[in-house]
Parts: C-alpha cells; structure tokens; sequence
C-alpha cells in the first residue's frame, strides 16, 4: 500500500506506541483515554491482550478494541506522525467490525464515537422536534398522540 499523508517512515523499527496510535487514528479523544484503555486490557493486538499502553504496533496488526458502545476490529494500514482530521486519520486503518455501517457517500465506515444520527429513543417519542427531524419511523405514534 502507498504511504498517505500520516504514513511514518522515520521510525527504524517501524513501529508505535498503541495509545499514541489509537489518538492519532481519532478512535479515542485523548491519548490518556487510550492509555487507560490499554492499561484495563480492552485492546488485543493479535489476538493477545496488551500489557500496556507502549505496546508496540505495526502495519498488519489487528487490534480488538472494547468500548462500552461496541467492539470494533481493526487492521492497521499505516502509522501516523500527527493527529490529523477524521477524514485523514481514517486512512490509517481498515476497519473489519462486523457492525460496521457504510456511509451511503464514500464508502467508508460511520464514525467510531457511536454516533447515532437518525435512530429513535425513547425521549423522540416525547420530543415534537424529533419528528421534525425525521427520527421516529413511520410506525411509531406521533408526538402526543395517546390513542
């Protein structure tokens, strides 16, 4: 695969650090958020769980992350220099999470933070902007009808 815009060539191992990577890949917030994440063994990288925060990871390696949303399963393509915009960052993985979702314009999956834009809860029901919005379906009982 060519290198993108993040790729890092200067390291002599080619390899990074997994909270450092998970930052600059824009699936967690914070590198600390991250670290932690690390530090409780929620993310495997090849299947074994990782010790530490300064694991290191390649390009190939498959990380298993747990969030309290979701488990996503990821295939590192590249390893970044910089925190860069999500459309950049997303150039560094290839995510293979069988909940992934396709975005209708690219192709490429929805965003990590489990976004879910457009879905109905419960509070829609109560809230007259939410049809407005378009978020109740069609066979849900519009707001204050109690029939």
């Amino acid at each position: 695969m060519k290198p993108g815009p993040n790729a890092v060539d200067d390291t002599p191992s080619g390899q990074q650090r997994l909270d450092k990577w998970l930052w600059f890949a824009r699936i967690l917030r914070t590198r600390a958020a991250a670290a932690e994440l690390a530090r409780k063994g929620r993310v495997r990288v090849n299947g074994v769980r990782a010790a530490s925060a300064a694991r290191a990871i390649r390009a190939g390696d498959i990380l298993t992350i747990q969030t309290r949303e979701r488990v996503l399963v990821l295939k590192v393509e590249e390893l970044g220099c910089r925190r860069e915009s999500y459309s950049l960052a997303r150039l560094l993985y290839n995510d293979l999470s069988q909940n992934a979702h396709c975005d209708s314009s690219d192709g490429a999956s929805a965003d990590l933070r489990g976004s879910n834009k457009g879905a109905s809860k419960p509070a829609d029901l109560a809230n007259p902007r939410a049809a407005q919005r378009g978020r109740l379906r069609p066979s849900d009982p519009a707001p204050g009808d109690r029939s």
